[in-house]
């Protein structure tokens, strides 16, 4: 039995020694750091979804950082790990949507159950499909939108497209017609979702009514390379990592057809750092706690 042990520890440290390694290769890719604008547009999403956790029901609130720079907030979720904000900054004509990673570490069997089943577009849709509730933060208060309870983020879309986005191009006394300017972002969890979903919303509105940048955080493709081609096609697409993450090792090792274009800012790979605090931790939990320091945006940005 200890030599078992003995082994099993051998096996996370060389697991370990091989993530050092990865992460010390040389890389020419931009790097987003605390001066870039999207690093400090990943600190407003957190900033956002902390405010809806902590005030799911009508709790009153006085945000004056929300009211002076947003057009709307919305906040969806339903109890299947689909979590998405919807927000419009008030200098910007972009709308954006945000879809989060996993919210309870217990779910990640539902990440084991869709990978064997090659996280087909099928098994996705399910997940988009199913029913949840939208909040949304008006009046300095946090309450739920009842006319979307039980419904799905792409019914929930739907209405957004027709009552919230038209009525910005109405406002500006602008055709409602006008080209719809999306921002659509997927952490972990989150960037097959918003492939998906992606692909959903193109097929109905079509390239003359939205215009999609996508952007893929610490997440994978749902697809083949040749879904990937035919993908770039609909959207203009950009993906980051953390040079540290397991998602990133995938990448360069098993998905190299899915081009990454920008690195998250960390510190230079260090045996001090990147090793010592993981190997003398009793299996798994030097790995999980690896994953977790390296992926967890919370952990990276700072």
């Amino acid at each position: 039995m200890l030599n078992l042990l003995k082994k099993i520890q051998l096996i996370q440290f060389l697991i370990i020694i091989l993530f050092f390694i990865l992460s010390s290769k040389y890389t020419d890719k931009p790097i987003i750091d605390k001066s870039s604008a999207y690093y400090n547009y990943l600190l407003k999403i957190m900033y956002y979804n902390n405010i809806f956790k902590k005030n799911n029901n009508l709790i009153e609130t006085d945000d004056i950082e929300i009211k002076n720079n947003t057009d709307y907030l919305f906040y969806y979720t339903n109890k299947h790990n689909v979590s998405v904000l919807f927000f419009k900054n008030s200098d910007s004509d972009k709308h954006h949507i945000y879809f989060n990673g996993i919210q309870n570490i217990k779910d990640i069997s539902l990440i084991l159950k869709i990978f064997s089943n090659n996280f087909t577009f099928k098994n996705i849709e399910k997940i988009l499909n199913k029913e949840g509730s939208l909040y949304t933060y008006l009046d300095n208060k946090i309450e739920e939108v009842e006319i979307l309870r039980d419904k799905s983020i792409l019914e929930v879309y739907d209405y957004i497209h027709e009552n919230i986005y038209k009525e910005y191009f109405q406002k500006l006394n602008k055709c409602s017609s006008e080209i719809i300017n999306l921002q659509i972002n997927g952490y972990s969890f989150g960037g097959p979702l918003s492939q998906i979903f992606i692909y959903i919303i193109y097929e109905k509105y079509g390239k003359e009514c939205i215009n999609i940048e996508n952007y893929n955080i610490e997440s994978w493709f749902s697809g083949s390379k040749d879904d990937f081609d035919d993908y770039k096609k609909i959207v203009k697409f950009y993906n980051i990592y953390n040079k540290k993450s397991v998602l990133y090792f995938y990448n360069i090792l098993f998905q190299k057809h899915f081009e990454y274009d920008y690195l998250l800012d960390s510190k230079e790979a260090t045996l001090e750092n990147d090793v010592d605090p993981y190997i003398g931790k009793i299996f798994p939990d030097g790995l999980i706690k690896y994953v977790k320091d390296n992926h967890i945006l919370k952990k990276i940005i700072k």
